[in-house]
C-alpha cells in the first residue's frame, strides 16, 4: 500500500451493532483515499470480524486483523504496529468520527503540527442520536501548545485524557515509546502523559471531531475490583512520571488524584458491593502508606485540594460510615481533624472560604 496520510486503527470487541457506522464514517468521506484503515478485532463473540471482512472486500483501505481477547490496549499496540501512516488516529469500533473530520485535520496537518488535540461530541441515549452542538473534552482556548503545557492541561482535567481526541505525527508517537500498558481501566489517562510530554507542538482544536458513544455494557462502564485495582496502578504510575517532570512543582497531579478519586466513589455508591469497596479501601490505604508520594502531597495541600477532599469523604460517609478505614486513610493523609468533629468543619469551612476568595479574584 502506497505511504497514507492518516492511519485509523480500530480496536473493536463485540460492537456488531456499531462497527459499520464507524468505518463508514471514515471512509465516506472524500478524503478517506489518504487514509487505512486498520481494524483489530479483539477476540469478538459476536459477528464484529465478519462485519469487519466485509468492510475490507468493500473498501481497499480497510485492513482486518484477528487475535485472542487481550483488551483494548494490546489490540491497539498492534494496530499501530502494522499501521504505515505519516499520522495514527486511534478509534473504538462503537464510535464515529464527525463529517468533515478528515478535511479539517487534514487542513490542519499542513500547517506542520506534531499533533493535533480536538473535542469530541456524545451520544444521547434519550434521543438515540449525536449531539453535536457542544464541545467536550477541550475547556481551554485553540492555540498551539508545547507537551509540557498539554500534560499540565489533562491532569487538570481541561484536556481530555484520551487517545481518540489526538491525531499524532508516527515518528514522534514511536520515539516516546509510549505503548498502551494491560490496564483494564484509565489506561487512555496514563498513555496521553506518556506521550504528551514527548511533544514539541500540539495544536488545540475546539471542535468535536470525534463522536463518542458512552454504553452500559462497554468495558469503560463497567464496574468491578478490577476497576478500582487498575486505577490505582495507573495513578501510581502517572505519579512516577508526573514527579520525574515537574518535580515538586506537582499539583497537576494531586488534582488529577483527587479528580479520578472522586470517580471511583461516585462508582461505589451507584454500584455498591462489599467486595469492591474492601478493594477499594485496601488500594487507598496502599497508595496513602508511600512516605514519598505523601511528603510530596503535603507541599500541595491547596484549599482546592481541601475541599475535593471533604467532598469525597461526605460521600464515603453515606457509604460506609464516617469512621471506616477509607475515611480514616484519607483524614490521616490530609492531616485533618476527625471527620465531622468540630475540629474538621472549622477546617474545610476556613478552606472553602479561600477557595471562593482565589476564584473571585481570578474572575476579577
Amino acid at each position: 500500500m502506497e505511504n497514507k496520510l492518516i492511519s485509523f486503527i480500530i480496536a473493536a470487541y463485540n460492537v456488531e451493532p456499531y462497527l459499520l457506522e464507524c468505518i463508514e464514517s471514515i471512509n465516506k468521506q472524500p478524503l478517506a483515499v489518504k487514509c487505512e484503515v486498520i481494524v483489530v478485532d479483539d477476540g469478538s463473540t459476536d459477528k464484529t470480524k465478519s462485519i469487519s471482512l466485509a468492510c475490507a472486500e468493500k473498501y481497499a483501505n480497510v485492513k482486518v486483523i484477528s487475535k485472542k481477547n487481550g483488551g483494548v490496549s494490546s489490540a491497539r499496540n498492534i494496530g499501530l504496529e502494522s499501521s504505515s501512516g505519516e499520522y495514527v488516529w486511534f478509534i473504538d469500533g462503537d464510535d464515529c468520527i464527525a463529517p468533515d473530520a478528515i478535511s479539517a485535520i487534514t487542513k490542519q496537518l499542513e500547517k506542520g503540527p506534531v499533533a493535533l488535540k480536538f473535542g469530541y461530541a456524545n451520544y444521547s441515549l434519550t434521543t438515540q442520536g449525536w449531539q453535536t452542538s457542544g464541545c467536550f473534552g477541550i475547556y481551554i482556548k485553540e492555540a498551539t501548545i508545547t507537551g509540557l503545557e498539554a500534560t499540565r492541561q489533562t491532569l487538570l482535567g481541561n484536556l481530555a485524557p484520551s487517545c481518540w481526541s489526538i491525531v499524532i505525527n508516527r515518528q514522534h508517537l514511536e520515539k516516546s515509546k509510549s505503548a498502551f500498558l494491560p490496564y483494564k481501566q484509565a489506561e487512555d489517562l496514563l498513555w496521553s502523559i506518556n506521550t504528551l510530554i514527548h511533544l514539541n507542538n500540539i495544536k488545540i482544536i475546539n471542535k468535536p471531531l470525534y463522536w463518542y458513544r458512552q454504553r452500559d455494557d462497554s468495558v469503560s462502564y463497567t464496574f468491578s475490583e478490577t476497576h478500582i485495582k487498575s486505577v490505582f496502578a495507573v495513578l501510581t504510575d502517572l505519579y512516577t512520571t508526573s514527579a520525574d517532570v515537574f518535580h515538586s512543582k506537582n499539583l497537576s497531579y494531586w488534582v488529577c488524584f483527587w479528580t479520578q478519586l472522586k470517580q471511583l466513589v461516585d462508582n461505589l455508591i451507584a454500584h455498591p458491593q462489599v467486595e469492591v469497596l474492601k478493594t477499594f479501601t485496601d488500594e487507598l490505604e496502599t497508595f496513602c502508606s508511600d512516605k514519598n508520594r505523601q511528603n510530596n502531597f503535603k507541599c500541595h495541600l491547596t484549599p482546592y485540594i481541601i475541599t475535593s477532599a471533604n467532598n469525597i469523604l461526605i460521600k464515603l460517609a453515606t457509604l460506609d460510615g464516617k469512621n471506616s478505614k477509607a475515611i480514616q486513610a484519607i483524614e490521616k493523609y490530609c492531616e485533618l481533624p476527625p471527620f465531622s468533629s468540630p475540629q474538621y468543619i472549622k477546617v474545610i469551612k476556613d478552606s472553602t472560604t479561600r477557595w471562593k476568595k482565589f476564584l473571585a479574584r481570578i474572575k476579577n
